[in-house]
């Protein structure tokens, strides 16, 4: 069965990548748009992201944490590489971000190839069509809470060049993405093993609550004293590395911090609702904590109170909307409910 949803994802995604590269070529040769060759990378990229993910799968099914984990590391550090390596050495076009993203999927994929694919023989179309049908409800368990990820990650800094000085927004990019980077590799490398663990203790009738207080445990005691440091010395780690012109962007780490503490130490847990069967719950409390904290952004920018204090607004609401996330999580757990058997094969 894994095979085969293996399989039926690679060839889903082939088929979009063909779609993708057929509409660029008719919009550049049929109506005379001016796109770049790198455009069409965007669809190869797509395929390779889909292998990269199932192998990442492959890897939790064989409870290799430690190797999955490793091509997290490789895929950035490659990605990076590539960018500023192109940069250097002066081969000046605006496609280096995109060959950098392609070329450090590729590399991470191929770290971890090998997982299982080679044992069997291939799905033939009839049995893929079969298990296309039986997991017809599959995008409804994940794709909604996807799109409200993605969704609230990339608002912010359309809301925030809305309401403040394009200087400020810049210094809440570098700060972000000095947060983000490090706490989303690592969360995702938790989220990835806590989510395999609680599914198979879960089919085996195991105590999933105490799996839950463990983790949230670890986290708390890793994270707390780690985002307690960067509130108090980022402003001073930011102007000694970067230079003074960057100690705005360690004041916005500051108000932000508390923000992105909580989303790390909620990650691992938002798949709980789909495990549980409590998908519907699962994206009211996934929609709150992607779209109240932009709210309070709004709110803060309509007032005028500042860059930083509408950011501090956002990020204690972020922080309670994380906390909501998690207790809701951990009743799920406490109170399974009958759980059918497509959500169990998903899982």
């Amino acid at each position: 069965m894994a095979r085969e949803l293996t399989t039926l994802c690679l060839y889903l995604s082939i088929a979009m990548c063909f779609a993708g590269v057929a509409g660029l070529a008719a919009a550049k040769y049929s109506f005379a748009q001016e796109l770049a060759w790198y455009f069409f990378l965007v669809p190869v990229a797509s395929v390779v992201g889909t292998a990269y993910t199932c192998a990442q799968q492959w890897a939790a099914r064989a409870r290799d944490y430690h190797r999955s984990s490793q091509s997290q590391v490789v895929n950035a550090v490659a990605n990076v590489g590539v960018v500023l390596t192109l940069a250097a050495s002066g081969w000046s076009f605006t496609g280096r971000l995109v060959v950098g993203y392609t070329v450090g999927l590729s590399v991470a994929t191929l770290f971890l190839a090998g997982y299982g694919w080679r044992h069997g023989p291939f799905a033939s179309m009839s049995a893929l069509g079969a298990r296309a049908r039986e997991f017809k409800r599959f995008p409804l368990f994940v794709f909604p809470s996807f799109l409200l990820a993605t969704g609230s990650i990339n608002t912010a800094p359309f809301v925030l060049r809305a309401l403040f000085r394009i200087e400020d927004v810049g210094f809440y990019a570098v700060a972000n993405r000095f947060l983000l980077a490090p706490s989303s590799l690592i969360g995702g490398a938790i989220s990835e093993a806590f989510r395999a663990e609680f599914v198979s203790m879960q089919k085996a009738g195991g105590d999933t609550a105490r799996l839950f207080q463990n983790t949230l445990r670890s986290l708390l005691l890793v994270a707390t004293p780690v985002f307690g440091a960067l509130m108090v010395f980022a402003p001073t780690l930011f102007e000694f590395l970067l230079g003074p012109s960057f100690g705005p962007s360690g004041l916005v780490v500051r108000y932000i911090s508390l923000g992105v503490f909580a989303q790390f130490v909620a990650q691992p847990f938002h798949y709980v609702f789909v495990a549980t069967g409590r998908v519907r719950t699962g994206l009211v409390v996934q929609g709150a904590c992607a779209f109240v904290p932009l709210l309070g952004l709004i709110a803060g920018g309509l007032k005028g109170v500042g860059i930083l204090h509408a950011l501090l607004f956002g990020a204690i609401l972020s922080a309670a909307t994380s906390a909501v996330l998690i207790w809701m999580a951990y009743r799920c757990c406490e109170n399974p409910t009958s759980v059918s058997d497509e959500v169990n094969n998903h899982a």
